[in-house]
């Protein structure tokens, strides 16, 4: 097992992998030129420390598999990809001395080869959901899961906002009610799993104070779409429901996650800096549920009580005539648009 001894030691070997593989996939013509390769990155290093058995600082974090050292691994990055270009690279450090240290090279290198490319060629969100599905902490398997499902509802909303026809109006609804049901479930699900998963009272308040609000902004898209009036910027409120719910929700549990996962040399300073991430995210939610607030009240997405009793007299209404969905469908066939 290699032994790393010093905070320096802990840098240069990270970083050390980080630019091989780099220099690798570049020489393979597989480099993705994308940021989303600086999440995939820290994902490559940590399958190849476990593989390994290299003590560098890591955990899981706020997309999983994580590089938690002294030295911020992300600022490292772009100069990492800048300079490592070609087979002659230049690299960033000189890593001359990792041939002095206890260090497989040749393993690490064929740990590489077979960890990087996969990952390097997948889809952000398909490489994601695979690791969350397959590699998580058997404690955090179903709170990563759920979390994927949560911030990936932007793609799904297409659907809806297609039907932009007078004549499909009711298909607009259909589909509306589609969506919006699987959403609130992930909502309700993701609520589930985290109680279970967290013994964590302050974030659960948090929890719950943004998702009444995304819950009743929902609806209330409901209600607009419902009434055909579609000059509303639907993808701008998921995209920002969506930023919210990572910054004040799912921070301060990710920042618990690190704290309890945190491995390496580092250790202690992984778990200081998961405890720091939850307390400034805690510190900083209200005031950003209070915005969202605010954002959903300027933009005529928020629902009052009144609202709130009426559209669920509406939707039981409509649930109370089962065949009507079938009348419409074949009316639209008749349709010659």
């Amino acid at each position: 097992m290699v032994q790393i001894a010093t905070r320096e030691e802990d840098n240069y070997i990270s970083s050390w992998i980080a630019a091989e593989t780099i220099h690798y996939l570049n020489s393979e013509k597989i480099l993705p030129k994308n940021n989303e390769f600086k999440t995939k990155l820290h994902k490559i290093v940590y399958l190849v420390a476990e593989k390994e058995d290299i003590p560098i600082t890591r955990g899981w974090f706020m997309y999983g598999p994580f590089i938690c050292n002294y030295d911020d691994f992300n600022t490292r990055y772009d100069a990492f990809m800048n300079k490592c270009k070609s087979r002659s690279y230049d690299p960033l450090y000189d890593f001359s001395n990792i041939k002095s240290m206890d260090i497989n090279i040749e393993a690490i290198h064929k740990a590489i080869m077979e960890i990087a490319p996969g990952i390097s060629i997948s889809k952000a969100d398909d490489c994601m959901k695979l690791i969350y599905e397959e590699l998580s902490p058997k404690e955090y398997k179903d709170i990563y899961i759920e979390k994927y499902k949560m911030t990936g509802v932007k793609t799904n909303i297409s659907a809806l906002i297609n039907y932009n026809k007078p004549n499909m109006w009711f298909l607009r609804k259909k589909s509306a009610s589609s969506f919006l049901e699987g959403l609130l479930k992930d909502v309700d699900k993701f609520e589930e799993v985290a109680l279970n998963t967290f013994d964590d009272p302050e974030t659960e308040d948090i929890a719950i104070s943004f998702f009444d609000v995304f819950r009743d902004s929902l609806w209330k898209i409901y209600k607009i779409l419902y009434l055909q009036e579609m000059n509303v910027n639907i993808s701008t409120f998921i995209s920002y429901g969506k930023e919210v719910f990572i910054d004040t929700v799912w921070s301060p549990y990710a920042g618990e996650i690190l704290k309890n996962t945190a491995k390496g040399f580092g250790i202690r300073y992984a778990k200081e800096r998961g405890q720091s991430v939850k307390k400034a995210a805690l510190k900083k939610a209200p005031e950003s549920i209070k915005e969202f607030i605010s954002y959903c009240k300027k933009n005529n997405f928020y629902l009052n009580y009144e609202e709130t009793s009426q559209m669920i007299k509406e939707t039981n209404k409509e649930k109370m005539d089962k065949n009507i969905w079938q009348l419409v469908k074949f009316s639209v066939s008749l349709d010659p648009e």
